[in-house]
């Protein structure tokens, strides 16, 4: 069968969704002249599965460049949430968005936050443990509970971590009272 036969009859035929292969290769046993591996039979006309019934093919769409990929996804992230959750769902809307953007822009990919020009955390310099004390210790204004005090204080303070314990667990913490320089 010449292969602008079978095209046209795989074209006519096709329901329009779903894998065109495993589609082909269930509706072959009703027509004996389609051959088994059209890839090799026609591999002068052969571009892939998708093009056999002129459906295009997902995985061959044009991406944008890195720069514009991300003022696209800047554009449309709400500016809050889980920025890898939040771009696989909306992911889905976009064919030229790629499915794993740091596979794809490996050059360039530094990370989720920064696809959205968010600062990541986990990247984040911290003051050293000591300076957080001298400051912490300058603060203080002497009474009520340190750790209460240091989690209202820190959000003044961008260096500050969150978890300190966790931080400078290995840099001489000892626990709030001695972060600001309580003897207890």
């Amino acid at each position: 069968m010449p292969f602008d036969k079978l095209k046209q009859e795989a074209l006519s035929l096709y329901p329009g969704h779903g894998s065109v292969a495993v589609w082909y290769h269930t509706e072959r046993k009703k027509h004996p002249n389609w051959p088994s591996q059209p890839k090799k039979d026609y591999k002068e006309f052969w571009i892939d599965w998708p093009s056999l019934v002129d459906k295009p093919n997902r995985f061959k769409n044009e991406r944008l460049p890195f720069e514009e990929f991300k003022q696209e996804v800047i554009s449309l992230y709400p500016g809050s949430g889980d920025v890898q959750q939040w771009y696989r769902q909306e992911k889905k809307k976009y064919l030229h968005w790629p499915a794993n953007p740091h596979d794809h822009y490996v050059d360039n990919w530094k990370g989720w936050s920064e696809l959205v020009n968010l600062e990541n955390r986990l990247k984040r310099e911290w003051i050293t443990f000591e300076k957080l004390r001298q400051e912490a210790a300058s603060l203080y204004p002497g009474f009520g509970k340190a750790d209460l005090w240091y989690y209202s204080e820190r959000k003044k303070h961008p260096n500050w971590p969150s978890q300190p314990k966790k931080v400078y667990k290995n840099s001489g913490w000892r626990g709030f009272s001695y972060l600001v320089g309580n003897k207890n």
